[in-house]
C-alpha cells in the first residue's frame, strides 16, 4: 500500500504540467489502472469516464464493486460529451433507471435521458449531433425535423462519416433535401475516405456506378412479362417504380469496381465480394473478364468458408463450371459445388425446403 502511495505520488509530480489543464489520452495509457481510480476519484473527467468504460467492460479487477453509470454521470457533470452520451444510452436502454439512483450517491441524480444527449451535442459531439435527427426522423412536426437536420449537417460538418453517409443517402433518396445524385456520390466518397472500417459507402457508390439495381430489376421484370408471371399493368408499375434507381448518367464500370474492391479491403463482405464476380462475368456490365471473376470467386470461397454465405459462394463456382467461357464445361465439377452447397447450406440454422429442392435442381441438371 505504501509503495502504491508512493508511486502515484510522484505519478503526480511528474505529470504535474499537463494536469493542471486534466488528463489526456496519452496521460492514461502511461497510467495503471490503480492510478486510474485514483485520478477519477479525485475529479479527473477523462479518468471517470475510462473508468466507466472499464467498468462496463469488466476489465478491471472486481468491477462488479463499482457502477460504469455513477463514473459516467460524474464524468458528463463535468461537460464531457462522450461520457453524456454513454449515459444517455445506459439510461435509455434501461440500465442506468434502476441503478443510478442507488448508487451515485446524489439526492436527485438527472436521469433525463434527451437531457444527457442534447448536452452531449451541444458539447459538439458528432455521435450526438446524428443521434438526434434519427431521433425526429419518424415525427410528424416539421420543426423537430428542422431541427434534427440542423443537428446532422453540424455532425456533417465535424467530419462525422456516418452523419455524412446519413446526408448522401438523403440526396440519393431526395428526403430533406432535393435529390441530387452528383452530391450523394461526393459524400459517399468523403465518408469512404474517412471511414476505414464502415464500407457502406463503397456499396453505394459501387451500385450507382454499376446502375446494377436497374439493369437487373428491368432485365428481371422483362423476363416476368414474357413468361406471363406478371400483367401489363404490373410491368408498367415496375417498369415505373425501377426509374428511380435509374443512374445510367452515372455508369462507370471502372470506379464501381474500384469502390467494390474498397468495399473488400474494408470488411471482406459477401456483398463486395458479389459484387466484383458479377462485374466481371455477367454481361449487362460490358466488361467481361473471367479470370478476374474467377480470381475474386476463389478469394470469396476461402475467406467465407464461416459465413451463412458460404453455400451461396459455392453455387456461384457451380454455375461458372457451366457458363464461364474461361472454365471448360464440366458438368461433374459442377455437380461437386452444388452439393458442396447443399450440404453447407443444410448446416445453417434456418434452411428453407424451397432453397433445398432448388439446390437439388440444380444437381440434378448435372446428370
Amino acid at each position: 500500500m505504501k509503495n502504491l502511495i508512493l508511486s502515484i505520488f510522484f505519478f503526480v509530480l511528474f505529470f504535474k504540467p499537463s494536469l493542471g489543464a486534466g488528463l489526456t489520452k496519452d496521460d492514461l495509457l502511461k497510467m495503471s489502472p490503480s492510478q486510474i481510480i485514483v485520478f477519477a476519484k479525485n475529479g479527473d473527467p477523462l479518468a471517470q469516464l475510462w473508468l466507466g468504460d472499464a467498468i462496463y467492460n469488466g476489465s478491471i479487477p472486481n468491477w462488479n464493486r463499482y457502477s460504469s453509470c455513477k463514473w459516467y454521470y460524474k464524468s458528463a457533470e463535468q461537460n464531457n460529451s462522450e461520457a453524456a452520451l454513454k449515459l444517455y444510452h445506459m439510461i435509455k436502454v434501461g440500465d442506468a433507471s434502476s441503478d443510478c439512483p442507488k448508487i451515485i450517491g446524489i439526492k436527485k441524480p438527472n436521469l433525463d435521458k434527451n437531457y444527457w444527449l442534447l448536452k452531449s451535442a451541444r458539447l459538439n459531439n458528432p455521435d450526438a449531433q446524428l443521434t438526434l435527427f434519427e431521433n425526429v426522423r419518424s415525427t410528424d412536426d416539421e420543426n423537430d425535423q428542422k431541427i434534427g437536420f440542423m443537428w446532422l449537417k453540424k455532425a456533417v460538418k465535424n467530419n462525422f462519416p456516418p452523419a455524412i453517409t446519413k446526408l448522401a443517402y438523403l440526396h440519393l433518396w431526395g428526403s430533406y433535401v432535393e435529390r441530387d445524385i452528383g452530391e450523394a456520390i461526393k459524400l459517399f466518397a468523403k465518408a469512404s475516405k474517412l471511414d476505414i472500417k464502415n464500407d457502406a459507402p463503397d456499396r453505394e457508390l459501387a451500385e450507382i456506378y454499376s446502375n446494377e439495381l436497374y439493369l437487373n430489376g428491368t432485365a428481371e421484370n422483362e423476363l416476368k412479362f414474357k413468361k406471363g408471371q406478371i400483367n401489363k399493368d404490373e410491368y408498367e408499375a415496375t417498369k415505373e417504380l425501377l426509374k428511380r434507381r435509374d443512374y445510367t448518367n452515372y455508369f462507370d464500370i471502372k470506379k464501381a469496381i474500384l469502390s467494390a474492391e474498397t468495399c473488400v479491403q474494408k470488411m471482406f463482405t459477401f456483398r463486395c465480394y458479389l459484387m466484383l464476380i458479377n462485374y466481371n462475368s455477367e454481361k449487362i456490365y460490358n466488361n467481361v473478364n473471367y479470370e478476374e471473376a474467377l480470381m475474386w470467386l476463389n478469394e470469396a470461397e476461402e475467406v467465407l468458408k464461416k459465413s451463412d454465405f458460404y453455400p451461396t459462394i459455392l453455387s456461384t463456382k457451380g454455375w461458372a463450371y457451366l457458363t464461364w467461357d474461361n472454365l471448360k464445361v464440366d458438368k461433374l465439377k459442377a455437380r461437386e459445388y452444388f452439393q458442396k452447397a447443399l450440404n453447407n447450406y443444410k448446416k445453417l440454422r434456418r434452411p428453407s425446403e424451397k432453397r433445398i429442392k432448388l439446390y437439388e435442381t440444380w444437381i440434378s441438371s448435372t446428370y
